[in-house]
């Protein structure tokens, strides 16, 4: 059996649809013969906050991050499913956040069997086949999870010690991340300039082609100094231009490959590829296109 996760209920229902899982055994899973598709909402599984790990501590930086299932009647659900699994799907259109949620549930329920992955760009038919057709496995699944459990782990780590710093200082805590800092950061800086006096000294800006701007390096004490330095530059002369706009019914065809002209037969058609090699091969041997094996277009 095949399981695919989702994280949200419309994700699912759109993907078991697709997939042909018409029975819903659960609230949110549903199930048919060969495929499941459940799902397993973002806070399934919480990370303990680091307050209740570092008792007071400050700064504190731990050895381990410790988690904890939020919802004990899905888990219950969710056990014969991941024990059935010949291969567990992952469908999202998430990064590495997404990523490293779904090798925690997949380290929770302990699942042996090969993982992969469906990117939903959309939710139509047609492109959820195409997703688990074309579904990626392999190496950089492990590392883009990798690098969301590193980057949640580290918004954690600067959630409790900027906040251990502000009650340290006589603030309260305001449970900053590290984005609302840095721009918080950058408004200051604005702040300062906004704040300075502004220079009485004058520039000369030129626009060119209504795109480019180009601004002088050096500065006038008047208006009317940069006003004659600006009068003295020779722009040059305008130049007429015309445009030609012809008309053609020559076709713009793209040649096809074995691997493009399954994706297409698919997308438009519905065939598999086994069905679009076969028709292939038929056109090939009456001679009304090239040979479909060759890698050339």
């Amino acid at each position: 059996m095949i399981l695919i996760v989702c994280e949200n209920y419309r994700t699912s229902k759109n993907v078991a649809l697709a997939m042909g899982a018409n029975t819903e055994i659960a609230s949110g899973i549903y199930v048919s013969n060969g495929i499941a598709v459940a799902t397993i909402p973002e806070k399934f599984i919480r990370q303990t906050p680091l307050c209740e790990m570092a008792d007071g501590r400050y700064p504190f930086i731990p050895d381990k991050f410790k988690m904890s299932v939020t919802d004990k009647e899905l888990e219950r659900d969710l056990k014969p499913l991941f024990r059935e699994a010949n291969e567990v799907v992952f469908a999202s259109d998430g990064g590495a956040d997404a990523q490293a949620r779904f090798f925690n549930i997949c380290r929770h329920f302990r699942v042996g069997c090969p993982t992969s992955r469906m990117w939903l760009t959309r939710l139509c038919y047609g492109a959820i086949r195409g997703a688990f057709h074309y579904r990626e496995s392999g190496r950089h699944l492990y590392r883009l999870a990798q690098t969301g459990l590193v980057s949640k782990g580290m918004d954690m780590m600067f959630e409790y010690n900027i906040n251990q710093a502000l009650l340290h200082v006589g603030l309260p805590a305001r449970d900053l991340t590290r984005q609302e800092t840095i721009a918080l950061e950058h408004i200051g800086n604005m702040c300062v300039v906004f704040d300075a006096p502004t220079s009485p000294n004058h520039k000369i800006c030129v626009n060119v082609n209504s795109r480019e701007s180009y601004e002088s390096q050096s500065y006038w004490n008047s208006e009317k100094a940069a006003n004659e330095i600006l009068s003295a530059i020779n722009v040059g002369d305008e130049i007429p231009a015309t445009l030609t706009v012809t008309e053609t019914t020559a076709y713009n065809l793209r040649f096809h490959t074995l691997h493009t002209l399954q994706m297409d037969a698919f997308n438009n058609l519905g065939f598999t590829p086994r069905k679009t090699t076969r028709v292939a091969e038929k056109l090939y041997s009456k001679g009304l296109i090239s040979s479909p094996m060759t890698s050339c277009s």
